[in-house]
C-alpha cells in the first residue's frame, strides 16, 4: 500500500504520478467510449402519442337543449284571467276569459327542429363543394412537349469518307466505300441521291466515269445523323468509260494513274489515287 500512494523507484516521484494520470485517463475515454457504443446499439424507447384533447362541446349542435312541452294545461292569474301562453313551438295560444283554456296540442307535422332535417343535409360533405367535384375532373392536364423536327444539315458541318483499292483494272468492276459524317453538335437531316452527289473517275484532265450518267449506280436515300453519326454505303465502277443515259464509250482506259472523287453539294470533296493496270 506504502508503494501506491510513494512511487519507489530511481525516476522522480512526479514521474510516476503523471504516468498514473495517464493511464487513467485513457481508462477513463475507454469507459465513456465503451458506454456510447452500447447505447448507440440498443433500440430506442418506444414513444407513446398523446391523444388530442375531448372537446365537452354537443355532439349535436344543431339539436335543441330542451324539447318544449306539448300538451300542459296553462294556469289562469285568476277567475276570469287570460290563460299563460304555451311555449310550444308549432301551436298558437288562443286565450278566453272566465274558464280554464287548454293550449292545442301539437301535431306530428310541427316544425320540430331535428337533427337529420335539412340544415343537416345541406351541410353534408358529398355536396358540390367536395374537393373531388368535377372541378378536379376538369383540371386541365400539362401537354408533353415535343422534340423539334431536325433541319436540313449545314453542309459546312458535313464531312466525306471515300476507300477504294489502290490497284485497279479496266473493265473490271472496283468497289468504293464511302460515308457521309454529321460533325455538328444537333441531329440534322442529309440526302444523298444523284442530284445532291457524284462519284467521279478522272485520269489527269480526262473525265473517265460519271455516276450521273446513270441514276441507279446510286439509290437515294434521306437520312437522319445524330451528332457524330455516320451514313455508309458502296458504289461500283465497272471499269468503262461513261456516257450519258447509262451508255458506255468504246474506248478503253488505258494504264495509269486514276483518281476517284466524291461531291456532295457544298461539302469539301474526297479524293482516293489507284493504279489502272
Amino acid at each position: 500500500m506504502s508503494g501506491v500512494l510513494r512511487p519507489v523507484g530511481p525516476e522522480p516521484a512526479r514521474t510516476y504520478w503523471v504516468r498514473r494520470a495517464v493511464v487513467l485517463g485513457f481508462v477513463a475515454v475507454a469507459l465513456v467510449v465503451l458506454v456510447a457504443t452500447i447505447r448507440s446499439l440498443l433500440p430506442p424507447e418506444p414513444t407513446q402519442a398523446v391523444p388530442p384533447p375531448q372537446t365537452s362541446g354537443p355532439a349535436h349542435p344543431d339539436q335543441p337543449a330542451s324539447s318544449p312541452t306539448s300538451g300542459g294545461t296553462p294556469s289562469a292569474g285568476g277567475k276570469g284571467g287570460s290563460p299563460t301562453p304555451s311555449s310550444a313551438p308549432g301551436g298558437t295560444p288562443s286565450p278566453k276569459t272566465g274558464g280554464t283554456a287548454s293550449a292545442p296540442a301539437p301535431s306530428a307535422s310541427a316544425k320540430s327542429p331535428s337533427p337529420s332535417g335539412s340544415s343537416s343535409s345541406s351541410a353534408s360533405p358529398s355536396g358540390s363543394a367536395s374537393p373531388s367535384g368535377k372541378a378536379g375532373a376538369s383540371s386541365p392536364k400539362p401537354s408533353a412537349t415535343k422534340d423539334p423536327e431536325p433541319v436540313a444539315c449545314d453542309p459546312s458541318d458535313l464531312r466525306l469518307t471515300l476507300i477504294g483499292k489502290r490497284t485497279v483494272r479496266a473493265q473490271k468492276n472496283s468497289k468504293y466505300e464511302l460515308s457521309v459524317i454529321n460533325g455538328g453538335d444537333e441531329k440534322c437531316v442529309v440526302t444523298i441521291d444523284a442530284d445532291t452527289f457524284s462519284l467521279k473517275i478522272t485520269s489527269g484532265s480526262d473525265p473517265i466515269w460519271n455516276s450521273r450518267h446513270c441514276e441507279r449506280t446510286l439509290k437515294p436515300v434521306t437520312k437522319t445523323l445524330d451528332s457524330q453519326e455516320a451514313h455508309a454505303w458502296t458504289m461500283t465502277w465497272n471499269g468503262e468509260r461513261s456516257k450519258k443515259n447509262c451508255k458506255i464509250s468504246s474506248a478503253t482506259p488505258r494504264p495509269g494513274t486514276y483518281w476517284a472523287t466524291a461531291e456532295l453539294d457544298g461539302v469539301d470533296p474526297v479524293k482516293w489515287r489507284m493504279m489502272l493496270s
